[in-house]
């Protein structure tokens, strides 16, 4: 089981006074982070592609989900303001297959932290940039062997 866990990229300035916030979509930047993405784990094994239903992370991940001929599953439980609980429950359900998972910043540091404190290693440079990669592998039962950290460029 191998999970990649992606920040969305890209996608302006968040306006808290808008209450269609939400529906910020990419910019050229955060496109051009797609892109990369698709590039980047277009050749890995996955056979799923879930994301968080704002407009963000599905643009995020439909790049490489058409790269691997599959299709974004929408799931409530990635969205900005999910618990941990409900997030970790979607990255540990199924250790036999290799998925991607398109998720927000308060969301993806706090499973993270819930791997660390049950004994994931962590890879020396870590953060949570937008359209970085954590690569999860090693699944135990409990929680991953490794976990490392990858921020993608553009320039």
């Amino acid at each position: 089981m191998t999970i990649y866990l992606i920040r969305h990229g890209s996608a302006g300035k968040r306006n808290s006074a808008d209450s269609n916030d939400g529906e910020r979509h990419l910019d050229e930047v955060g496109r051009r982070q797609a892109t990369a993405i698709a590039d980047l784990l277009g050749t890995e094994k996955i056979t799923r592609v879930l994301s968080s239903p704002y407009p963000r992370c599905v643009e995020t991940v439909k790049p490489l989900a058409k790269s691997l001929g599959l299709k974004v599953e929408r799931r409530p439980g990635l969205s900005e303001g999910s618990t941990v609980d409900e997030a970790w429950d979607l990255v540990t359900a199924d250790p036999a297959i290799n998925v991607v998972l398109c998720s927000h910043g308060d969301v993806i540091p706090e499973i993270i932290r819930r791997a660390e404190v049950r004994g994931t290693e962590l890879t020396k440079k870590v953060g949570f940039a937008k359209a970085s990669v954590w690569t999860l592998r090693g699944w135990n039962g409990i929680t991953f062997r490794k976990a490392t950290y990858r921020k993608i460029r553009t320039d």
